[in-house]
């Protein structure tokens, strides 16, 4: 299904910087935490903690799908909303793909 129009403008008013993939996954790390390890029945010792790597978690794996999308001549551009919207329990932020100056597509990835 097509993305209404309306809703992508919306997204256009809040674009703020294009970014590389690799700047929008450096900027979702702090959002990506490693899971935490399950408790064992009994009260015993946790599970040991699996590896985790810096850009393996679902933000990370979510811009990446985003910019498989992209085609040439495609940007990646990171979107905010405003502060008011932020302390009015409206925010929102995610990554958008810019074609020939309009989003085609966008992943919101954090929103209160």
């Amino acid at each position: 299904m097509d993305m209404p129009l309306a809703r992508l403008a919306s997204v256009e008013r809040m674009l703020k910087r294009r970014v590389t993939v690799e700047e929008a996954i450096e900027m979702v790390a702090p959002f990506d935490h490693p899971p935490k390890p399950k408790k064992r029945k009994g009260g015993g010792v946790p599970a040991k903690r699996p590896a985790w790597l810096p850009g393996d978690g679902p933000s990370a794996r979510a811009i990446r799908e985003l910019a498989a999308e992209m085609q040439p001549g495609d940007e990646l551009w990171h979107y905010d909303s405003e502060p008011e919207d932020w302390r009015n329990l409206c925010g929102e932020m995610g990554f958008a793909v810019v074609r020939a100056g309009r989003v085609v597509s966008f992943d919101m990835l954090l929103m209160n």
